[in-house]
């Protein structure tokens, strides 16, 4: 029997669910798709942009319109090695537009013209003047009569709005009046080159196709070298479990993602993957017992022959040089896990502090801004929570407790 196809708030409560998940293994799943759906579409995007490119430029050459309305839309697939050249190519464009003899549209209205498609902001007096004249043409007659403030930066003559009209098919203008007639230029309204001279018009159509061209190419492009930004769900797996190091992380999300533009953001993900790996032991090798026990219930990961020394790293106590674990402690900096030391569970963040010659943590882990991994010095905080119990604490702790410093419970 078929089984109904969930519906979006129910795939949206599952996702819910999976980020928010005891299982670690769940909220991995959530992360990895997060990153994998965010990369799928903006390259979904890209390549239905590279295949719009031709259509929309080709359009805009032969119909007209303001070419920088389209700006965004023509260069979204180009990476930013070349919107400087697609940025000269969509100024050609508006330059071809307005050699052709193209307006934006809206300054082509009459008063009457405008009410006529339900536009309310021409009446008064510009409707009073003379309904049946383009508005930017009874803009210029009012500011120089005085009788109204300048509004618009662009002026046009009759001779270029007659033009336009013509070539969008809209009805021509007397030349001597400015007013509307009843007659329309069918062979302009036809021909976006109706008015260039016959060898300017030969040029123009072979500029025309090699701008087009060019664009498409440079769309092709920015797919391209976007299409690698995929293989970067897989490492944000590896750092999830720990075989990532962070440095390492951050130099191939700028190779593969951050250097192609800013369209793709993972850092929201990248985090999440960060605190995964901390969460689930996976950098336990690392840490001090005292730092692993700062997570809730993994008192039992940690073996007693630890214990012993609970401000040296495990792998420094296995034998590890103190100077590659001290790299590595370097390169994370920081950690945040779900910890219970104010009394309740949720994420805390906490400085991983340099070593001693010794290889021992020169102080306790330093409280830290979960969100901007900075030292939290709020002495309203320190107030609050000035009963905080971290195992293995120290006398120089502000957070130190008598009774508390030495064992764990």
């Amino acid at each position: 029997m078929a089984t109904e196809a969930p519906r979006g708030d129910v795939i949206v409560k599952i996702n819910e669910a999976r980020k928010y998940s005891p299982n670690p293994e769940l909220r991995k799943q959530y992360w990895l798709d997060t990153a994998r759906n965010s990369i799928g579409k903006v390259l979904g995007d890209l390549r239905r942009r590279a295949t719009t490119v031709p259509q929309e430029c080709g359009e805009l050459l032969q119909r007209g319109g303001n070419y920088e309305a389209h700006e965004y839309p023509l260069t979204i697939a180009m990476l930013p090695d070349y919107q400087e050249r697609a940025a000269a190519l969509l100024a050609e464009v508006g330059d071809i537009v307005h050699e052709k003899g193209f307006v934006h549209s809206p300054a082509l209205d009459t008063p009457r013209e405008h009410e006529q498609m339900g536009s309310s902001g021409y009446g008064g007096i510009f409707f009073e003047t003379d309904p049946d004249i383009p508005v930017p043409l009874l803009h210029d007659r009012l500011v120089a009569e005085g009788k109204l403030e300048r509004i618009y930066n662009y002026s046009f003559t009759v001779d270029q709005l007659d033009r336009a009209r013509r070539l969008e098919g809209m009805t021509t203008l007397d030349l001597a009046t400015g007013r509307v007639t009843d007659e329309k230029d069918e062979a302009a309204a036809h021909d976006s080159y109706h008015f260039l001279a016959p060898g300017r018009r030969a040029e123009v159509i072979a500029r025309e196709q090699a701008i087009v061209q060019e664009l498409a190419e440079l769309a092709s492009l920015g797919v391209v070298r976007y299409e690698p930004a995929t293989g970067i769900v897989d490492v944000i797996a590896e750092y999830m479990d720990g075989r990532v190091t962070s440095p390492q992380m951050q130099e191939l999300y700028e190779g593969l993602v951050m250097s192609k533009g800013d369209l793709i953001d993972l850092a929201p993900v990248i985090k999440e993957a960060k605190q995964l790996a901390f969460g689930t032991g996976k950098w336990d090798h690392i840490l001090t017992p005292q730092e692993i026990l700062l997570r809730i219930k993994t008192k039992t990961k940690v073996p007693k022959q630890y214990l012993a020394h609970p401000y040296t790293p495990l792998a420094i106590q296995d034998g590890v040089s103190a100077e590659e674990v001290a790299r590595l402690r370097q390169g994370e900096q920081s950690m945040v896990v779900t910890s219970n030391m104010s009394g309740y569970e949720m994420p805390w963040g906490f400085r991983l502090e340099e070593l001693d010659e010794q290889g021992n943590t020169i102080q306790s882990p330093t409280i830290l801004d979960r969100n901007k991994l900075a030292p939290i010095e709020d002495d309203h905080f320190k107030t609050s929570f000035a009963s905080i119990v971290v195992p293995f604490a120290r006398p120089a702790d502000w957070y130190y407790k008598r009774g508390y410093e030495s064992k764990v419970e």
